[in-house]
Order: structure tokens, then C-alpha cells, then sequence
């Protein structure tokens, strides 16, 4: 416990993003996008409440987050848009207890449980989701200002894409 992932970039990892066993740091902040499988994947967290805060999983090959094991986390504020699996997947025998709040799930590739109330299935629209996508939120947004903290649904924090354009 104590570990912090803040204002990250993970994009196009070969495999998930972002991989814990035994222990999730909480994840704040962060934009994982087009991995190669999940997002996120964590096994066995021993029954701790990692948070996943404001983070945006956009155009993962696999699912959002992939849960398997002992994980009970909160997830609030968080955009899921066009993963190609779940938003969210959990592993039969898993045991958890999510929660889940102020999350947004657009055009993932299969939502296998019924979201609870407080949660959007809104396109976030994405400034570009093109060759160089700019996952930031248009102004005209309906994500804009609707977290549960009042700022933007997803990561909050300003990047500039560096790669040559």
C-alpha cells in the first residue's frame, strides 16, 4: 500500500498497461490507452480498496480493467471508451465488491454486468481519437463538470503529445 501511479501516459504497450499482482497502487489521473491487451489487470490484491480516480482506458485490444482473484476496488470518475473487450471484466471466482461511481462506458465491445446509478453512456467526445488522438473533452462534452468531485469525467491532467506528427 502507499503506491501512487499519477498523471500518467500509458499508450500502445505491447500487452496491459499497467499489470499488479498482490498490490494496486491507486491510479489517479491517467490515460491508458491503445494497450495491446487491458488497461489495467490486477490479480489478487488481498482484499485492499485500490481507488482508480479520473482515468481514461480508450481503444485497449482487451478489456478497460481485467480483475481476477481477490480485488475490491473503487472506481469513480473514470471514462471507458471503445475497448474492445468489457469496460470492466471479472474472471469467474472472482471474488469482488466494485464500486463504481460517475463512471462513463461508450462503445465498449460487451458490458457484462448492469451499471449502477450515477454513471453515463455518453460519447465523451474526444477532441481526436485519429492516427495522434487527443483524448481531452470537446467543450460541448456532456462529461464536462459531471464527476463526482464536479470536474471533468476522466483524467483531468493536461498532456501534450510529443510524438511526430
Amino acid at each position: 500500500s502507499g503506491n501512487l501511479l499519477h498523471f500518467c501516459i500509458i499508450r500502445e504497450s505491447r500487452g496491459s498497461g499497467i499489470v499488479a499482482t498482490g498490490c494496486l497502487p491507486e491510479v489517479l489521473d491517467c490515460l491508458i490507452c491503445a494497450c495491446g491487451a487491458s488497461g489495467l489487470q490486477a490479480v489478487d490484491i488481498n482484499g485492499a480498496q485500490p481507488v482508480i480516480d479520473h482515468v481514461t482506458f480508450a481503444s485497449n485490444m482487451g478489456n478497460g480493467i481485467s480483475l481476477s482473484g481477490k480485488v475490491s476496488p473503487v472506481i469513480k470518475n473514470c471514462i471507458f471508451a471503445k475497448n474492445q473487450d468489457a469496460a470492466i471484466r471479472t474472471d469467474a471466482g472472482t471474488e469482488t465488491a466494485i464500486s463504481i461511481t460517475a463512471c462513463d462506458f461508450y462503445s465498449n465491445g460487451q458490458i457484462r454486468y448492469s451499471l449502477p446509478d450515477g454513471n453515463f453512456v455518453d460519447d465523451p467526445q474526444f477532441i481526436s481519437t485519429g492516427f495522434h488522438p487527443d483524448y481531452h473533452l470537446k467543450e460541448t462534452s456532456p462529461l464536462r463538470n459531471q464527476s463526482s468531485d464536479g470536474y471533468n469525467v476522466g483524467t483531468r491532467f493536461q498532456y501534450t503529445d510529443t510524438t511526430t506528427k
